[in-house]
């Protein structure tokens, strides 16, 4: 289940629905009220009715199963410089969400990293917006407006499958803040995004 952040840029959706189908849902699906709630991530009540959400820990090594892990950013390391490898592997802790909806037929996955200092946490996002800015995958970027100490860029990628996915990367406080939308109805896709956002802005 190696995913790395080039892959997860351009089609998380086809990775995840597959991980399901092969592991079954036991394996990745726990009830609203397992877990310790984080105030500043995604919660169950912030998704639409029908959501499938995903445990917190799939999976819990650092190497593998989300953005920052150290396999997930081996493909970027020729990009970077020794102190953007540094700055991107410094953080203190990570919580993560994710789920499916199926009827809007997307995946949602937010992940905040908790860095020593809020300027480390926003020298981290810039070196990750600054990476898909360049992506040939990507179609348009929108600036975000700060609100309650949240700043960060919008993105929009086609994926290979010619799926859609929308990522938030930004900064609040101490905490790196990363949202992914994909899913195959760029109009879907994007009305999710945009939703979540919107939660996001009021944690």
């Amino acid at each position: 289940m190696m995913i790395k952040l080039n892959r997860m840029l351009k089609r998380p959706t086809l990775y995840i629905i597959t991980s399901v189908l092969a592991l079954g849902l036991p394996v990745l699906l726990h009830t609203v009220s397992a877990g310790r709630a984080d105030p500043g991530i995604l919660q169950p009540e912030d998704l639409p009715a029908g959501a499938i959400v995903m445990t917190p820990g799939f999976p819990s090594s650092d190497k593998i199963g989300h953005p920052l892990s150290s396999e997930s950013t081996s493909s970027l390391r020729a990009q970077l410089s020794s102190e953007e490898q540094s700055l991107l592997s410094g953080y203190k802790a990570m919580r993560r969400f994710a789920a499916l909806l199926p009827t809007q037929g997307v995946v949602v996955m937010n992940f905040a990293y908790e860095y020593a200092t809020a300027t480390e946490a926003e020298q981290a996002a810039q070196v990750l917006q600054a990476h898909i800015r360049g992506a040939a995958t990507l179609l348009q970027v929108k600036d975000f407006k700060e609100t309650k100490g949240l700043r960060g860029h919008e993105f929009l990628l086609q994926g290979d499958e010619g799926d859609s996915v929308c990522w938030f990367v930004g900064s609040r406080d101490k905490r790196l803040v990363l949202l992914m939308v994909n899913g195959m109805e760029q109009s879907s896709v994007l009305s999710v995004f945009e939703m979540m956002v919107q939660k996001l802005m009021n944690k």
